[in-house]
């Protein structure tokens, strides 16, 4: 529980500081499966220009395990001193309001692959930080800066930004500490993966093993390019809510729920498959 809200809650903050990341999808799949094990989840979106998750399900079918989801609409200002702690009462305000209308075990702020202050209070507020990346070298900028030879020298822009967001939440003397977790989305599914990799894995995965080692946060496989999973968008799906009629289905929905395994949420000891 993070005790700058009003009710009891585990918070959990999907971020990165570029877009395309799959945060959104990462957020609803999570969300989903919660749903579907009996948790009831709320997904705040704090990039109401995208609007992405409420999109997202905006053609889900009723009948479907669902999680709520809410858009808050704090605006920056040109003062971003001044008016850094109005901002983040208003969110604390608005959250505290989103939580009595739904009564979550789960709040998810999806944030915006931008700089923002609320993006900032949300990763504070995390008992656990996703951070969402792709699987490409092109992440690593974000998370660590690295000499010409691939060896780490210091933390990455948003690295930085994240021990920044720990430092504050410290300060605001909030009781959990927060688990770290580095999840790798759209990675060929065709590799056989293994985690911690061996010294036979692609070098993606090597190097991205050894920052996120130096950084102490925990590296885990999310959701991989599989065909089971394309254009579930336009129907408001997850791969969980899909019939295991085929092997890729099948592969794509224990991904999944090896992903959420592997975040340890609070009482959360198996992710059974809904009846």
């Amino acid at each position: 529980m993070t005790q700058l809200f009003s009710a009891p809650a585990h918070f959990i903050t999907i971020g990165n500081k570029k877009g395309g990341s799959s945060k959104t999808t990462t957020a609803i799949t999570i969300a989903v499966a919660l749903e579907r094990i009996g948790k009831r989840a709320v997904i705040i979106d704090l990039d109401p220009g995208q609007n992405s998750a409420q999109r997202y399900l905006a053609n889900r079918s009723a009948e479907l395990p669902s999680p709520a989801v809410e858009i808050i609409r704090a605006q920056e200002t040109d003062d971003r001193r001044t008016h850094r702690a109005g901002l983040y009462l208003a969110v604390i305000k608005a959250t505290n309001e989103i939580m009595e209308r739904h009564e979550p075990d789960f709040v998810i702020f999806d944030c915006p692959g931008d700089y923002s202050h609320q993006a900032d209070l949300a990763h504070s507020a995390a008992d656990t930080l996703i951070t969402s990346i792709n699987a490409s070298m092109i992440e690593f900028p974000l998370l660590a800066e690295q000499d010409e030879r691939g060896t780490y020298t210091r933390p990455g822009s948003y690295a930085r930004r994240v021990a920044e967001c720990r430092h504050a939440r410290a300060d605001m003397a909030l009781a959990e500490p927060q688990r770290w977790h580095v999840i790798v989305n759209q990675y060929d599914p065709r590799a056989r993966l293994e985690l911690p990799p061996s010294r036979t894995a692609p070098a993606f995965w090597q190097r991205l093993a050894l920052i996120t080692e130096r950084l102490g946060c925990e590296l885990h496989a999310g959701l991989s390019l599989r065909a089971a999973a394309r254009d579930l968008f336009l129907s408001g799906l997850t791969v969980l809510d899909l019939e295991p009629t085929t092997p890729s289905i099948e592969a794509a929905q224990l991904e999944a729920r090896t992903m959420l395994a592997a975040l340890k949420l609070p009482g959360i000891t198996q992710t059974r498959k809904a009846a």
